[in-house]
């Protein structure tokens, strides 16, 4: 009898391992969302604070790492102190400010007869968004719980208001903003509002900004900034043009050099990095306006070269919120000099850091789409590819393992 039972107790465990094995591989092999090295994704980096992410499939919201790969489906909330950019392979890219609630709702891949897509659902808070043109295809939209946003190529921000109003701004370029059966273009230095079950408003004017820095500099150069809190505004030393600074604007390198406008700028310490194209003596100039009228003026001269960087360090501060320009030990204000040091690589390598910065994308190749192999330190540890599986799938594969383990232990106290 006893050898009945133990006979039967092997053979349920045996026919356990089994069912296990089979549909934790069966799950794996018919799960589409296996195929995932091909599917379209984005890439998301911290500027600072804590962001959390849902990604699809998911059953909890976790922690997100820099440099995490997500998919369509994906949702991100930024803390209210906190910051995020998440690129996309075209090159666009969308910054999330303090207290912003986004969902990827789809991201779609450059194909001969079909644009490079992305729709963006945005719960709540405020996005920056510097949409870049694949080839004249791009098509880039973000929906609102009021309004619905398209553009092809351009500078603007959405913020979604606690009660739901939506406002869009344009920085450069045109976009749409339909809603309530009605379409404005808003086209760059305008703004339109869109309240629940409501219309846009007629385009009006930007306000001006209470602060604005402007740093000039008169000779050909790939300037880049970066502000107190991480955030960056210019070109990277490949060349690719970045704008992580809400409101802000840089223009083209020219001859006769090139201009970074930051609108209200953060108070703290500023850092200017200088790629010469070129080698010469060259001035830069750093303006801050208050009501559109210069507070303070500062003009240093330095040679700028190809070979190395320049590296130029401001301090700021925002008093009874008006911009204050001071010295190097920030105690007082000053019109004078600025901190200036020649030839710092080290520092200059820092800002440029391609772990927080996306190299541009070549959209003639398909290979450089990132893939879920890239995060393999992202992942915990995995165990016959349950990290592959649908919240279900886990669960059963789970399920089977433990009655497995309470078979075991059955069967070990019956012989004893």
């Amino acid at each position: 009898m006893k050898t009945r039972k133990g006979n039967l107790a092997a053979a349920i465990i045996l026919v356990t391992i089994v069912i296990f094995l089979a549909v934790d591989a069966g799950f794996y092999l018919y799960n589409p969302n296996r195929f995932t090295t091909s599917s379209p994704s984005c890439v998301l980096d911290i500027i600072r604070g804590n962001v959390l992410v849902f990604k699809k499939d998911a059953l909890t919201w976790e922690k997100a790492g820099n440099g995490m790969i997500l998919e369509s489906g994906s949702r991100i909330k930024t803390a209210a102190d906190a910051d995020a950019v998440v690129t996309f392979t075209s090159g666009t890219t969308t910054k999330l400010e303090p207290g912003t609630d986004l969902i990827i709702d789809k991201i779609e891949d450059s194909q001969s007869t079909q644009p490079y897509a992305v729709i963006l659902k945005q719960q709540s808070g405020k996005t920056w968004n510097q949409v870049a043109k694949v080839g004249g295809k791009t098509s880039f939209q973000i929906w609102t719980t009021s309004a619905d946003i398209m553009v092809h190529g351009t500078l603007f921000s959405t913020e979604v208001d606690e009660n739901g109003k939506t406002t869009v701004q344009t920085t450069e370029g045109k976009v749409g903003v339909s809603a309530g059966g009605a379409e404005v273009q808003v086209a760059a230095g305008e703004m339109t509002e869109v309240k629940p079950h409501g219309q846009p408003s007629a385009p009006v004017a930007i306000p001006q900004a209470e602060n604005e820095l402007v740093i000039t500099v008169n000779q050909p150069v790939l300037s880049l900034v970066k502000n107190p809190i991480g955030a960056i505004i210019g070109y990277l030393k490949n060349g690719a043009k970045v704008n992580q600074i809400s409101g802000s604007s840089v223009s083209a390198v020219g001859e006769s050099g090139s201009t970074i406008r930051i609108r209200e700028p953060e108070a703290g310490d500023y850092t200017l990095t200088l790629q010469g194209i070129t080698d010469g003596a060259g001035k830069i100039s750093v303006e801050g306006f208050i009501g559109g009228k210069t507070a303070f003026l500062s003009i240093e001269s330095c040679n700028i070269t190809a070979a190395n960087d320049t590296l130029l360090k401001l301090h700021y501060n925002v008093i009874d919120a008006l911009l204050q320009c001071t010295d190097a030990s920030g105690q007082g204000t000053t019109t004078g000099k600025v901190a200036l040091a020649s030839d710092l690589n080290e520092p200059a390598a820092d800002i440029n850091s391609t772990q927080t910065q996306p190299a541009p994308v070549d959209t003639n190749k398909t290979s450089g789409t990132p893939s879920k192999k890239d995060m393999s330190s992202d992942k915990g540890f995995t165990w016959f590819g349950i990290d592959k599986c649908g919240p279900l799938t886990r669960w059963v594969s789970i399920g089977c393992f433990l009655f497995l383990i309470v078979m075991v232990f059955i069967t070990m106290r019956r012989k004893t």
